[in-house]
């Protein structure tokens, strides 16, 4: 769940095809239709245990950036186990895991940010993006 490619500084915002997030594996045995008890309660206690991490600001620095990298959040909504009817509590697990990952508070200093605060540091991402999308596709090269 937490293999990724590193190609460089704008794979984290334009990753190739190849890389991009892929669904969970399903938590059923092939060639079967209802998942494992054993591995749904794998699943929702790992999620608990990313939501128990993410919520302490000294183990939130290295977390959120590595979940983040990672697109953990992305491929457990993409798991089959998010719309199995037996998945009711990962659900409702990975949609607190959602609530954390994008609590606004920076994870260095632990003080809240502002409205004007998440903005900008969302135009900020964005800028990057678009100068990663020129930097490939006008000029031929990867690289901020």
């Amino acid at each position: 769940m937490l293999i990724g490619n590193d190609v460089g500084d704008c794979s984290t915002y334009i990753a190739p095809p190849s890389s991009l997030p892929k669904p969970l594996p399903s938590p059923s045995p092939p060639g079967t239709h209802s998942p494992s008890p054993h591995a749904i309660l794998y699943c929702e206690r790992f999620v608990e245990w990313l939501i128990d991490v993410l919520s302490q600001l000294p183990t939130r620095r290295l977390v959120h950036a590595l979940l983040r990298d990672k697109a953990v959040l992305v491929k457990a909504k993409l798991s089959s186990l998010y719309t199995h009817p037996s998945g009711r509590l990962f659900v409702q697990l990975v949609d607190l895991l959602q609530f954390y990952d994008y609590f606004p508070i920076n994870d260095h200093t632990g003080e809240a940010l502002g409205e004007e605060d998440v903005t900008a540091e969302h135009y900020d991402k964005l800028q990057q993006v678009c100068v990663c999308v020129v930097c490939r596709c006008v000029f031929g090269r990867g690289g901020y």
